[in-house]
């Protein structure tokens, strides 16, 4: 489904969050219907500014289904830029199977380099935050809620947005709202992803659902990803 065009350069923009967090669960092990690990929840809300700055609050779910499953998933990395974004963690638990929740301790989360950052330190400005989740067991449930505030704009009094959806784990709801000041039309695409756009008083609102049964296993393709996965795209960039 295609709404207008979107310049793939511009997506890097915002792209590198969600690509990083699905790249990070890749690594689990994978099989069909519905795989040792998948998402309960995949929630984001995101607000852009007149300016083009925007906020995207994220609220995640991830289930295991088994113990080798629930280590995996007891440890998730939290990217963003440390000159270009602010990123807030509003809530981490693990959610036990009996219904307690056990808080992440926040004292332990701080601003670290990734991996791998030293070789390269005066071109990488990354930083993560790592969420450590406490006694995470099989059908445990690990949740965390971010918010990502951008303070300095990739392109001035432009938005960009942009993910691709790993067939490597599956969705029982993935959601993804964005409302932009009618000032700033966005031009949009989807595919594979259903599509609904709203226009009100204050603004448009542009919504992307998703969900799957199945974790597929990886395939061998000369086709990239960008090019076979499910995706969305909107930008204010024309093309």
């Amino acid at each position: 489904m295609g709404h207008g065009t979107v310049n793939r350069f511009c997506l890097r923009q915002f792209a590198v969050f969600v690509l990083i967090l699905f790249s990070s669960i890749a690594a689990l092990p994978s099989q069909a219907d519905p795989g040792p690990v998948f998402f309960k929840k995949f929630i984001m809300d995101v607000t852009v500014h007149p300016d083009g700055l925007s906020e995207t609050v994220s609220h995640m779910e991830l289930q295991a289904t088994n113990d080798s499953a629930a280590h995996g998933i007891g440890q998730q990395p939290l990217y963003f830029s440390e000159s270009m974004q602010k990123l807030e963690v509003l809530e981490a638990y693990t959610l036990k199977a009996d219904g307690r929740k056990l808080p992440v301790d926040t004292k332990a989360i701080f601003p670290q380099a990734p991996p791998g950052s030293a070789q390269i330190p005066m071109f990488n400005d990354q930083k993560l935050y790592m969420l450590v989740f406490p006694d995470v067991q099989a059908g445990d449930v690990t949740v965390y809620t971010t918010r990502l505030t951008e303070v300095k704009p990739f392109f001035p009094g432009n938005f960009s947005f942009g993910m691709m959806i790993s067939k490597n784990i599956s969705y029982r709801d993935l959601a993804v709202t964005i409302r932009a000041p009618k000032s700033l039309p966005l031009y949009t695409e989807a595919r594979d992803v259903p599509f609904t756009k709203k226009s009100g008083p204050d603004g448009v609102e542009y919504r992307w659902t998703y969900s799957s049964t199945d974790a597929l296993p990886d395939e061998v393709a000369t086709v990239s990803p960008f090019d076979r996965l499910p995706r969305i795209s909107a930008s204010t960039v024309r093309n």
